[in-house]
């Protein structure tokens, strides 16, 4: 009973006080793990919104567009 009782997964289950003190006094943890999960990701977001970013691939097409072309009149070796 007694290892039942100090089980997180019973606490869980059966949310007695203890888990729900344990929840209300971990927020701010699980709050700022949170944050520190999404930070990482944040500047490549930023890239992918920029104009940089669309432009780097408007960049590529034209190129591969402009060789084709090129390919097609035996301008490119």
């Amino acid at each position: 009973i007694r290892n039942m009782v100090f089980n997180p997964l019973f606490q869980i289950l059966f949310f007695t006080d203890w888990t729900y003190n344990y929840i209300i006094w971990h927020i701010d943890w699980i709050f700022f793990t949170a944050i520190w999960t999404i930070v990482p990701f944040l500047p490549s977001c930023y890239f992918f919104t920029t104009e940089t970013f669309h432009s780097y691939f408007i960049k590529k097409a034209t190129e591969k567009l402009v060789r084709k072309d090129a390919k097609k009149y035996n301008a490119l070796p």
